[in-house]
């Protein structure tokens, strides 16, 4: 009776172990659900849209506007571009708790969404998509960066330049808040929304097509040469 307890204590215990494991683990990948959100988003960019991008840019016609024999050299720039935007973007959430990880996952979804409501655009809202994350990346570092910066200067290393160390104190202290405040909000939201205002005026810019509201130009003008026939 005894050994019947022992090994079932031991298996509540293991039950108990791997439930706690499985708890810690679910609320580890939640706190950083965001930041995996986003390298979903950059993984289907990477293996859907990029390589598509490569074949519009690299396309030579040969005869009668067939492709040519001689493929072109294959160039991973859009890759290159989209690891760049992740990598910079991964560092620069980890260094900030919510909702900066939610504006960057929102930035990457918005990517998403443009590339497949504008499919005649995609070249060019890929480079500049990546260029607002890369720059959000950087803004958010170069903060933090100022941050620490402001946060080593001491009253009595400038109390020589403004006279004493009360007032150096005060200086410091308005001047920290005023700057830190304008700092948050430009570098936290300025770019997420101006990355919301291009979408919204690339959507509207132009009307969408009768033949195919997710067409692309080729696809309209193939569509009309053999008359809707396969």
């Amino acid at each position: 009776m005894d050994t019947l307890n022992t090994f079932g204590q031991m298996a509540l215990d293991i039950i108990v172990y791997l439930t706690n494991g499985v708890l810690l683990l679910a609320y580890s990948l939640l706190g950083q659900l965001p930041l995996l959100l986003s390298l979903v988003c950059a993984a289907v960019i990477v293996f859907r849209f990029d390589p598509e991008a490569q074949s519009q840019t690299q396309f030579q016609a040969g005869r009668d506007l067939r492709p040519a024999a001689e493929k072109p050299q294959v160039l991973r720039h859009h890759q290159a571009l989209t690891g760049m935007a992740t990598l910079l973007w991964v560092i620069a959430a980890a260094f900030y708790p919510s909702p900066v990880p939610w504006l960057g996952l929102a930035m990457w979804a918005l990517t998403l969404v443009g590339l497949f409501l504008l499919p005649g655009e995609r070249v060019s809202l890929l480079w500049r998509s990546k260029t607002f994350i890369i720059t959000y990346a950087l803004a958010l570092l170069a903060f933090r960066a100022y941050l620490a910066l402001i946060g080593s200067a001491t009253p009595q290393a400038w109390a020589a330049v403004v006279g004493s160390s009360a007032e150096a104190q005060r200086v410091l202290a308005s001047n920290r808040g005023l700057l830190n405040t304008i700092g948050f909000w430009v570098s936290c939201f300025a770019l997420p929304a101006a990355q919301v205002v291009y979408l919204m005026q690339r959507l509207t810019t132009h009307p969408m097509s009768l033949l195919g509201p997710r067409m692309r130009p080729a696809d309209m003008v193939g569509e009309i040469r053999t008359r809707g026939d396969d």
